[in-house]
């Protein structure tokens, strides 16, 4: 029996959360759900698209880094931020070459020297999402954003503008994908990371973009082992309340899903989801919307509910 499964789970739903689990090392976590492909992207947020053509000017990210690196201006270290975000967004190739550059490093210690600066904070989680964003390659980079202090910093800026949707959002996206290495999901776990996500998730109901990106931060949190300690009935109830939110939003109903099946996979939960209403919120959703019908996690989450045999 898997022992991240929980045993009111059946048969059928522990395998599929053992088969996600041998992939889980270079992908999304658990879920196959493609909430890249289906994600609407928000204006503060450059969209990741990859393009072998792309050739930026040759001074383009030295200037950036040099910004970065030589300048004391918090608003021009906010646009050098968003030159490297927009460059590496472009281009695989950009992302290996900031990355070889240490601009993570870079842009976290602008980050760190300018707390209260919000489109820096914004504009520096973004770019630290993007980095991190990086193919095949993207769990050791995730890694070494983490070693950067990339993750330290994010939590900071979470915990300086709690109530700034655009920080939380970008915030909450930029741990998502830091949470693809092992390691770093620990240090979340560890770091309280959980409990500033349930904060966004609390302090901004309205914001649709912090409560998919809170969800997707979640669920991949959530793969960690570690995880089960720093599960909570308010960090349950806050993911069920953002699906009540957004009974229309595919995105966050998907993020959702994939957030609670992960939990109840890895924390064994499954009682505790039923008892805040993370079931019955599931099943509403799969009534309401095809894609969420069709869904393994969310087929998963029912049948075990039901007590049947997910095939």
């Amino acid at each position: 029996v898997d022992a991240c499964a929980p045993q009111s789970m059946p048969a059928a739903a522990r395998e599929l959360h053992q088969a996600h689990h041998a992939e889980a090392e270079h992908q999304e976590m658990c879920s196959q759900a493609p909430h890249e492909e289906h994600t609407h992207q928000h204006q503060a947020e450059p969209v990741p698209v990859a393009s072998r053509e792309f050739r930026a000017p040759p001074d383009e990210m030295t200037s950036a880094l040099a910004t970065l690196h030589e300048s004391h201006d918090v608003q021009q270290h906010a646009e050098a931020c968003q030159i490297l975000a927009k460059l590496m967004a472009e281009s695989e190739e950009a992302k290996h070459e900031a990355h070889h550059r240490q601009a993570a490093k870079a842009m976290v210690h602008a980050m760190d020297n300018g707390r209260e600066h919000v489109p820096l904070q914004v504009a520096g989680c973004t770019a630290l999402r993007v980095i991190c964003h990086a193919g095949a390659e993207e769990n050791e980079v995730a890694l070494d954003v983490a070693k950067a202090g990339g993750i330290s910093t994010v939590l900071q800026a979470m915990r300086d503008h709690p109530h700034d949707a655009g920080v939380q959002e970008a915030a909450c996206r930029a741990l998502r994908h830091l949470a693809l290495h092992s390691m770093n999901r620990t240090r979340l776990c560890h770091d309280r990371g959980l409990e500033d996500i349930r904060k966004a998730m609390e302090n901004i109901p309205d914001s649709e973009g912090v409560q998919e990106s809170g969800c997707l931060a979640i669920g991949n949190v959530a793969f960690e082992a570690e995880v089960k300690e720093a599960v909570t009935h308010q960090l349950l109830t806050a993911i069920v309340e953002a699906m009540h939110r957004f009974p229309e939003s595919l995105n966050v109903l998907e993020s959702g899903v994939f957030a609670l099946y992960n939990l109840i996979c890895t924390a064994e939960c499954f009682d505790d989801v039923v008892a805040c209403g993370g079931v019955d919120v599931v099943r509403q959703a799969a009534k309401r919307h095809p894609e969420i019908q069709e869904s393994q996690e969310a087929q998963c989450i029912i049948s075990a509910m039901d007590g049947e045999e997910y095939e």
